[in-house]
């Protein structure tokens, strides 16, 4: 097996790290280059799809750090399932909870719409790149499965800083963090928040990475 794995930044990518029969994609905030970066990895051999990194708590149970794994998407016009065998592995390896991801077509930043998508959507977490995975490898016929993190809990806003950080290639943009900050330094607690719980979410998942081991807990031989 291949596998491409879907990360949204490059400091989820380093996690993963450079792996055999693994390409790891990039999303970066961009749908149309990352289902055409997803389809030149299909065309080159890849048969799994796993989308891997951080995401936002729509459950207000969910904590930061607290791994979840997808189990179906739901959003406007569109459900998904995510491979049930694939999933299963994935939680027995590394634990965490089953979840539902919903699709956002922009980031969800306030606790407010957080709140309101999770009404309209029943959604546990909310990921950008998990749904253009998603359907990337559904209209090719491979496996997907979602191993993420919460970075973000639902009563959490994420301020215009951190938005602004998200550089083209996936890294951070410091000076646009500067910027942020210096023509409105009140967000400055409510990004020190998000860099706290970030971190719990990044060390969760490089210990799930190494708990699922082999092949990502995709066994060749599943259906």
């Amino acid at each position: 097996m291949k596998t491409a794995i879907v990360v949204g930044m490059q400091s989820e990518a380093n996690i993963v790290g450079q792996r055999p029969d693994t390409i790891v994609v990039v999303g970066a905030g961009d749908a149309n280059k990352l289902a055409a970066d997803l389809e030149a990895a299909i065309a080159g051999g890849c048969d799994h799809v796993l989308s891997f990194g951080a995401c936002g708590a729509l459950d207000p149970a969910l904590e930061a750090g607290q791994i979840v794994v997808g189990w179906s998407l739901t959003g406007p016009a569109l459900t998904i399932a995510c491979d049930r065998a694939w999933a299963s592995s994935l939680l027995a390896s590394a634990g965490g909870k089953i979840v539902v991801a919903t699709v956002a077509t922009k980031t969800v930043a306030s606790a407010a719409d957080k709140a309101a998508l999770r009404i309209l959507t029943h959604a546990d977490v909310v990921d950008f790149e998990t749904c253009v995975a998603a359907r990337v490898a559904s209209a090719h016929g491979i496996r997907f499965a979602m191993l993420r993190a919460v970075s973000d809990t639902a009563d959490q806003d994420i301020p215009p800083a951190a938005l602004a950080a998200l550089g083209a290639g996936g890294g951070v943009d410091v000076w646009a963090v500067i910027e942020q900050l210096a023509a409105d330094d009140a967000q400055l607690p409510a990004l020190m928040r998000l860099a706290e719980s970030s971190s719990l979410a990044f060390g969760a998942l490089a210990q799930a990475l190494a708990d699922i081991g082999k092949n990502y807990g995709a066994a060749d031989d599943a259906p």
